[in-house]
C-alpha cells in the first residue's frame, strides 16, 4: 500500500466522526492494505457495506434466519467428527457461494467479520484456523486432545468440513412456504399446496 494510502487511512480513522462515505472509504483502504501475496493466502476482508450481510438487532438465531434468506448458510460442524464450529447463538460461522468468489463470515456477539476467497479450499483453510481458535479458547466444543498439538499444526482429521455437513443449504435450494418461518427442502409441497380429498 502506498504511503499516501496509509496516511489517508490514518486520517480517516483519526477523525473520529466517520460518515457513511468515510466509513466506506476506510473499509476500502483496509481491504487494499493486504498485498497480493497475502491476499492469495488468507483471503481478503469484505467491507461491511459490500458484504451482503444483513445486520440485525436480535441474537445469533435472528442473524442466521435473516441472512439465510439472502444466500448465506450456517455451518455448525467442522472436521471429521463434526465438532462444533461456534457456540450458537453467540458465535456463528456462515458461508455464501452466491458471489463471484466464495465468502465466509464470523459472527461473535453481534460483531461480524466477512472474508472473500479465491477458492473454496482457501476458505476451508481460513475456517480451519477459525475452528482451531474457537476450540482452543473454549468458544466451541472441539477435540479433547487439541492441547497436544502445536498451534497451526492440527492433524487432517481436525481440519476441513464435516463429512455430513449439516449446515443449512444454499438459498437457491431452499424455499419458504407461505407464512412459514422455517425453510422447506426443495421439492417439498407447502401445506397449502397439498390437495386433500374431501370426506
Amino acid at each position: 500500500m502506498s504511503e499516501r494510502k496509509i496516511a489517508m487511512a490514518a486520517n480517516i480513522t483519526n477523525r473520529g466522526l466517520l460518515t457513511a462515505a468515510a466509513s466506506a472509504e476506510r473499509d476500502d483502504l483496509a481491504r487494499d492494505a493486504l498485498g497480493p501475496a497475502e491476499a492469495r493466502e488468507s483471503g481478503v476482508p469484505v467491507p461491511s457495506h459490500r458484504s451482503g450481510v444483513v445486520p440485525t438487532h436480535g441474537d445469533g438465531y435472528a442473524f442466521i434466519a435473516i441472512n439465510e434468506r439472502v444466500g448465506w448458510r450456517a455451518v455448525p460442524d467442522w472436521a471429521a467428527e463434526g465438532w462444533d464450529l461456534g457456540r450458537w447463538p453467540t458465535t456463528v460461522v456462515m458461508f455464501s457461494d452466491d458471489y463471484d468468489k466464495p465468502r465466509a463470515l464470523l459472527y461473535i456477539e453481534g460483531d461480524t467479520e466477512e472474508w472473500e476467497f479465491d477458492s473454496v479450499e482457501q476458505r476451508e483453510r481460513y475456517v480451519d484456523t477459525v475452528a482451531e481458535d474457537l476450540w482452543r479458547t473454549g468458544e466451541a466444543d472441539g477435540p479433547r486432545d487439541i492441547a497436544a498439538y502445536p498451534s497451526g499444526r492440527l492433524p487432517a482429521a481436525y481440519r476441513g468440513p464435516a463429512p455430513d455437513q449439516q449446515g443449512t443449504p444454499p438459498a437457491s435450494e431452499v424455499r419458504y412456504s407461505a407464512g412459514a418461518a422455517t425453510p422447506m427442502p426443495s421439492g417439498t409441497a407447502s401445506s397449502s399446496a397439498i390437495i386433500r380429498p374431501r370426506r
